[in-house]
């Protein structure tokens, strides 16, 4: 039986690099308003001054990039999870299945350490969770890996028509003066309090969103939305979607403009739903709005990357957006240093920005990190040694020894 090691640099699958490398970006730019302000809670609500800067990128914001690029990157981690799973059943038979089972408990421990301790908005442990029902759903036929993914498109209607019913609906009233308080909390611990009390603060709302209403709402929407995006994963590592892009350009084409037609038509009944305010969680304009995000978020995605993968195909820009897929190549790393660094920027102990920010500054920054700090990173690490640190260490963890580190990858 053959000895299971890492994937090696030249086994990778270079079209998934590139990808998430682009998704890194998206998800930094969503997450940096989320560093700045309140867990759950509009630019408006805080108290900042927008100006019409700021209203165009917060509008551009909720279309581009809301929702799209976590689905990327749901999507990225079940295609490697297909990837990776079938080269240790290969070598290991039933037995890979456990090792890729330890793989899973690493993640999910760095992500509970990194959402218990420095930020709430974790989503690893989040992967790893779902990776477990992969594991399950692994064998299933691909009619019934459809009909649940379309499942997961209704699947948070009723969940917040539950979550009415047990706790009651909450009043426009209830929910300003819940992100009142929420604002004032957050304001106190990590605008003007010690890095002690930021760490109790973030425990407080991470746990916060798996407890009463907003496990029954906001859990299984956020849930559903990646599972979704994570089942298309999985058919695409099982038909090796990616791996055939480059020798069938016309259907890859075909799926892109089919793809951003419906991101429109959707995104047109969302705006439609969104330009009505005031309406109540259970009524159609609530349902129209839902649909229509989740749909639009699936299908703007698929855009993204079939979009992306056209232009890697043509050479010139396969070499200028190297540093793109080196960025992918370690996104465990760099999506933990977007942390570091966006805790340093907005905490006191740091720069003390946090709620200082609006969405144009928020972008900037986001864009400007990514640009002139992790892509340059990751070019230099890369060339240096095969794996990212963190990379390195889950490996470790996962093989039950250290992997060669030396020796980078061409840069």
């Amino acid at each position: 039986m053959t000895q299971p090691t890492p994937v090696s640099p030249s086994e990778r699958v270079v079209e998934l690099d590139y990808v998430r490398g682009l998704a890194l970006l998206g998800i930094y730019i969503m997450n940096m308003q989320v560093f700045n302000l309140s867990w759950g809670v509009s630019d408006d609500a805080t108290g900042l001054s927008l100006g019409l800067l700021d209203e165009i990128v917060k509008m551009a914001r909720e279309v581009f990039f809301s929702g799209k690029f976590n689905a990327m990157f749901s999507l990225l981690f079940a295609v490697g999870f297909t990837i990776q799973l079938q080269r240790l059943e290969a070598a290991l038979g039933d037995a890979g299945r456990w090792i890729y089972v330890r793989r899973l408990l690493v993640l999910l421990g760095i992500g509970l350490l990194h959402g218990l301790v420095f930020w709430f908005g974790d989503v690893l442990h989040t992967y790893a969770l779902l990776g477990f029902l992969l594991l399950l759903l692994r064998q299933v036929k691909d009619r019934w890996i459809i009909t649940l993914a379309v499942a997961c498109v209704f699947l948070p209607t009723l969940s917040h028509y539950l979550a009415d019913l047990a706790y009651g609906p909450m009043s426009p009233q209830q929910m300003q003066a819940l992100e009142t308080a929420e604002v004032a909390r957050d304001q106190a611990a990590f605008a003007h309090g010690t890095v002690s009390m930021g760490v109790q603060r973030n425990a407080e709302v991470f746990g916060d969103i798996y407890s009463g209403y907003f496990a029954a709402h906001r859990v299984v929407y956020m849930y559903a939305e990646l599972l979704m995006t994570m089942l298309v994963g999985l058919l695409a590592g099982r038909h090796r979607w990616f791996q055939r892009a480059a020798a069938h350009p016309l259907v890859v084409t075909r799926v892109q403009r089919i793809a951003l037609a419906v991101g429109i038509l959707t995104a047109a009944g969302l705006y439609y739903a969104a330009s009505h305010h005031g309406f109540g969680s259970n009524t159609w304009l609530a349902y129209l709005y839902g649909y229509s995000y989740r749909v639009c978020r699936a299908a703007l995605m698929v855009f993204y990357v079939t979009s992306l993968l056209r232009l890697i195909q043509r050479p010139a820009w396969a070499t200028g957006l190297r540093p793109l897929a080196l960025a992918g190549r370690m996104a465990l790393s760099n999506y933990l240093l977007q942390t570091a660094i966006a805790l340093f920027i907005f905490r006191p102990w740091g720069l003390g920005l946090y709620g200082r920010c609006g969405p144009a500054a928020s972008f900037a920054l986001a864009v400007g990190i990514y640009v002139i700090v992790q892509l340059p990173f990751s070019v230099w690490w890369l060339r240096r040694f095969q794996f990212g640190p963190l990379e390195y260490l889950w490996r470790a963890a996962t093989y039950g020894r250290f992997p060669p580190m030396r020796g980078g990858v061409a840069a």
